[in-house]
Formats: C-alpha cells, structure tokens, sequence
C-alpha cells in the first residue's frame, strides 16, 4: 500500500491530498480482501489458497474499480493504473499463498 502511494507522489506528480485521498480506498479493498478470505477459510479450512484469493478479488471488484478510477482521474495514465493494481493484487493473493 505504501509504494502505491509513493508511486502516485513521486512519479505521477499528484499533490499530497490526492496521495492520502488513495489510502482509504486502498484499505477498504485491503478490508474487503481480507473478509472474504477469512470468511471462505472459516468454512472450509482445507479451502485452495488461489482460489480462494480470485473469489475474494471478485468480491472485492468494486473497491478495485474505484481505485482505478481514481488513480486515472488524478492523471494516472490507465497502463500504469493497471500495473499498481495488478502490483497490490499480487501482494494481497501471497499474503494468503505464502
């Protein structure tokens, strides 16, 4: 989460409002995540982590969507929207993989 919103700093130019204003969506997707995975290992324990990641990114799509919208209305050319995305896709599918 933390290099996402370096990189909307840093690279893009986004001023500092914008750059805190990333962080709540972030966490709710985080939140989101981390619910429907929890949720998918309480009732079945012996559940397949990657499947149990894509079920929680489709459950979580909406908090995805609107981090891309909003990294794309602050000037984010939507390439590089998509590359964070996937970025923090993957941090959250290992936190669960390993």
């Amino acid at each position: 989460m933390r290099a996402l919103v370096i990189f909307a700093v840093l690279i893009v130019g986004a001023v500092p409002s914008a750059a805190q204003s990333v962080r709540p969506i972030i966490e709710r997707w985080d939140r989101c995540f981390s619910a429907s995975t929890q949720n998918q290992f309480l009732a079945n324990i012996a559940a397949e982590p990657n499947l149990v990641a894509e079920i929680a990114f489709q459950a979580c799509l909406t908090e995805e969507e609107a981090l891309m919208a909003f990294l794309t209305l602050n000037s984010m050319p939507p390439a590089n929207a998509r590359a964070e995305i996937l970025r923090h896709r993957i941090y959250l599918k290992r936190k669960i993989t390993g």
